[in-house]
């Protein structure tokens, strides 16, 4: 099912060169369609064949303009909070009190190793140590 186009509010053009319609279809408003140039659309092709060969105004395409890159330290921080929220975040403290006290002190040196991570881009990617998690 066509719906049959009642207005045409605007067109500006696309990344591809071709003209975008914004219409309003009966009760259905702020539709987005184009000329499809088929037999189908045939009415709704002319309506906005139409309106383009009465002048109105169609707008120039403007690209979107890309996100802000994320600062490296911030990446760092999001990776750091990821680990953390399946070790330190989910440590019991009954559990880390019945680690031996190395085991207790390379947990306190691998997490402020995670903690200066991402303020030096030279630190490397603190490793887990072995048989606390």
């Amino acid at each position: 099912m066509t719906l049959e186009i009642t207005s045409v509010q605007s067109a500006k053009y696309t990344s591809d060169n071709e003209i975008e319609f914004t219409v309003t279809c009966g009760d259905f408003t702020e539709v987005v369609t184009r000329i499809f140039n088929t037999t189908r659309d045939q009415s709704n092709d002319a309506i906005l064949q139409a309106w383009v060969d009465a002048g109105n105004s169609i707008g120039e395409y403007v690209a979107p303009v890309p996100p802000a890159p994320v600062p490296f330290s911030d990446l760092r921080r999001i990776e750091r909070s990821k680990e953390f929220s399946w070790t330190i975040d989910n440590l019991n403290p009954m559990y880390y009190d019945s680690l031996t006290s190395e085991q207790q002190t390379e947990l306190a040196t691998w997490r402020q190793a995670w903690l200066d991570y991402p303020n030096d881009e030279n630190n490397t990617k603190p490793i887990l140590p072995e048989g606390i998690f």
